[in-house]
């Protein structure tokens, strides 16, 4: 019974440790042009800086997040600032990467001059797994949510959502492949969100050689912006 109780707890050291011994580390990531691209590029040199190898596993947002903190992988690629809040296993890198906007999208005339709290009685959405969507759409009267933001917008053409909550930079792509003409942002929605990386808290005492790494990353992007990773 001892023996396998050593065993157990050497397994799960050599688990906790593994990053730290330079091997590699998984992360979670998804789909966003724009965004995890830019990430991927910083995260690779600041690993590659401490001599960890660095492997994305992409997912849907939603299970990308369900891998990331149930410690399947081993952090996220990036999130919004507040994910570490909410979700406890994931430790936040506290170097922001990236700071990206984003709107309520509509295509109702009506809405144009309208506050984000005259809007509550309608219908809105995001993309699940998507954390700051599923902040903005909290307290309207139906939110929906889907996999892709593809699903969003063609409910939105169907008139089965009244607004949408989304990147800026993915709803032009979006408004653009459907076709949505009268599709305009709100200005009272406007938020700007820093994105951050994550580690499961196993990894916590790695965090702060990635910070080091990645504030070394970002200062050499800073000082020659046409230089930025690839």
């Amino acid at each position: 019974m001892c023996t396998k109780r050593l065993i157990c707890l050497l397994a799960g050291f050599l688990l906790a440790t593994a990053a730290s011994a330079g091997e590699r580390i998984v992360l979670s990531g998804f789909e966003a042009p724009g965004l995890t691209p830019v990430a991927v590029g910083y995260l690779q040199k600041a690993y590659s800086s401490v001599g960890i190898e660095l492997e994305i596993v992409e997912n849907t947002p939603s299970r990308a997040l369900v891998e990331s903190t149930s410690g399947k992988t081993d952090g996220e690629v990036i999130r919004i600032g507040s994910v570490g809040d909410r979700y406890p296993t994931l430790v936040r890198v506290d170097v922001p990467l990236l700071s990206v906007v984003a709107y309520g999208y509509t295509n109702r005339a009506d809405l144009k001059d309208k506050s984000l709290e005259d809007l509550k009685s309608l219908r809105a959405g995001h993309v699940r797994g998507a954390v700051f969507g599923e902040m903005a759409a909290s307290g309207f009267a139906e939110v929906w949510s889907a996999e892709e933001p593809e699903q969003l917008f063609l409910m939105l053409k169907q008139k089965r959502l009244d607004l949408v909550f989304v990147r800026e930079l993915r709803a032009k792509e979006m408004i653009e492949r459907f076709g949505l003409e009268d599709a305009y942002s709100l200005p009272s929605s406007r938020k700007e969100y820093a994105f951050y990386h994550y580690l499961h808290e196993r990894h916590r005492d790695l965090v702060p050689r990635v910070e080091e790494a990645l504030r070394a990353v970002l200062g050499e992007k800073d000082k020659d912006p046409g230089d930025g990773p690839s």
